[in-house]
């Protein structure tokens, strides 16, 4: 092997090695315990610190189940919130960004089923919401604007027949059937 290939296979050890102990760092540094993280004039902090918590934190029920997980940027949440019940299933699914609800968020029953899928925006309602009964059938679907219901609405009975429609302008009924 002539020098230039052994410089070419010292420089990729040495990025593999600095990727590694990178990795690993990065790891340790962005998963904590919730219990090590305080509110701080709305900003979550590891205790003892003002330097607001960048990464994920998980909260436990027991040594097996968890209760939520949360992900933080720069002191907010930030990314995907799971939270379960203590037999270990999940009851929601939120994204945030900046502190705020933005995105898709999920509510289930006991059951595993979906009891609700919302769409939010800078923390409101924002886009279509569907509600579901414990048995899997749609319960109301329809719009919000700005946490308002806006346009149209369909409500089912439990069996999945139509119970009524209706129509919303700022959250008031302006018409039924």
């Amino acid at each position: 092997m002539d020098i230039q290939e052994q410089n070419k296979h010292t420089m990729k050890n040495m990025f593999h090695v600095i990727f590694i102990i990178s990795f690993a760092y990065g790891l340790q540094a962005q998963q904590t315990d919730c219990n090590n993280i305080e509110d701080k004039d709305g900003i979550a902090c590891k205790k003892g610190t003002t330097t607001p918590f960048s990464g994920k934190c998980t909260s436990w029920i027991d040594a097996t189940h968890k209760s939520f997980e949360s992900t933080y940027k720069n002191g907010k949440l930030n990314g995907k919130e799971t939270t379960w019940n203590r037999n270990g299933i999940k009851i929601s699914e939120s994204t945030y960004k900046d502190g705020k609800y933005e995105g898709l968020v999920l509510h289930y029953y006991d059951n595993g089923k979906i009891k609700s899928r919302e769409l939010y925006k800078g923390d409101y309602k924002n886009g279509v919401s569907t509600y579901y009964y414990i048995n899997g059938n749609k319960e109301s679907e329809g719009s919000f604007i700005n946490c308002n219901e806006d346009g149209s609405w369909t409500y089912w009975n439990e069996d999945g027949s139509v119970k009524k429609t209706a129509m919303y302008k700022n959250g008031e009924v302006i018409s039924e059937k």
